[in-house]
């Protein structure tokens, strides 16, 4: 009697561990000095935007999935000319440049700001944003920050409504900036 119980406690706890989520994989950018941890490696890729103050080359590590309510994973990071923006300008200039952001954030997909929020990476500006794109059903959700002259982006894609979002704040709680 033992035996069986021991044996079906056992084929229950191998059951139940083939349901453990399965682990996140580091990934760091040398050039972009952070890292931070995604369910799988994502895929790497660089382009030249046009803004208003030139092009600005954008650095985009992204993963998406099938796996989960998330979606899609991102970050990204672009450098400005530190006499246009750097984390120590004046307060109305930090906002100017963060609506800047979500705005085109938000346009850049057909959506629209449905709610932000102020907040820090170690003491460097921030905003939580996140993004309804209401033709796709869908939820952008992103944290944004600058540090000295160079913009991080957090991104996390999900179906509106999603109730198992853990993993949005597992990603975003992930970053750190490295030497």
């Amino acid at each position: 009697m033992k035996k069986s119980l021991s044996l079906f406690l056992l084929a229950a706890f191998l059951f139940l561990c083939s349901f453990a989520p399965a682990a996140w994989v580091s990934f760091e950018s040398k050039a972009g000095r952070y890292k931070v941890t995604m369910p799988a490696k994502p895929q790497e890729s660089t382009s030249d935007v046009a803004t208003a103050i030139g092009p600005l080359t954008m650095n985009v590590a992204m993963l998406e999935t099938d796996a989960g309510e998330v979606k899609m994973f991102m970050s990204v990071y672009m450098d400005y000319p530190d006499s246009l923006i750097n984390s120590g300008a004046s307060k109305a200039q930090l906002d100017e440049f963060f609506t800047s952001v979500m705005n085109g954030a938000a346009q850049n997909v057909n959506g629209t700001v449905a709610k932000k929020a102020v907040i820090s990476y170690k003491n460097y500006p921030g905003r939580h944003i996140w993004v309804n794109m209401e033709d796709k059903g869908a939820t952008l959700e992103m944290e944004t920050f600058l540090v000295k002259n160079r913009m991080y982006v957090l991104q996390t894609g999900y179906m509106t409504g999603s109730k198992n979002i853990a993993a949005v704040n597992q990603f975003f709680n992930s970053f750190q900036i490295t030497p």
